[in-house]
């Protein structure tokens, strides 16, 4: 299993990596070794939950997706943070 890091856009860029060299100095690139696709895990490596106190004050835990999100260099942080709310359909807490 090759667990990149680092930015990739596309299968294509991930395929560009070069994994070693053979004798003569020829790079060999992942794309020559394996099939790179896009996809899911199944079942999930990572599972991420968040807990919240129902009305009669009993913690509960929900499933929940973390996202991560970067801002562009040189925005205004309060402006994306707004801009990142009205994109998510912000709430004051999480549904229960």
């Amino acid at each position: 299993m090759v667990l990149p890091s680092g930015e990739f856009k596309s299968e294509k860029e991930i395929g560009d990596v070069i994994v070693g060299t053979s004798a003569s100095g020829t790079p060999l690139y992942l794309r020559d070794v394996v099939t790179i696709t896009r996809g899911y895990a199944d079942p999930a490596r990572y599972l991420n939950f968040y807990t919240v106190p129902d009305s009669s004050g009993e913690w509960q835990t929900h499933r929940a997706i973390t996202l991560a999100i970067q801002m562009r260099s040189g925005r205004q942080i309060a402006a994306f943070g707004e801009n990142v709310d009205r994109q998510l359909g912000a709430r004051s807490s999480p549904p229960i």
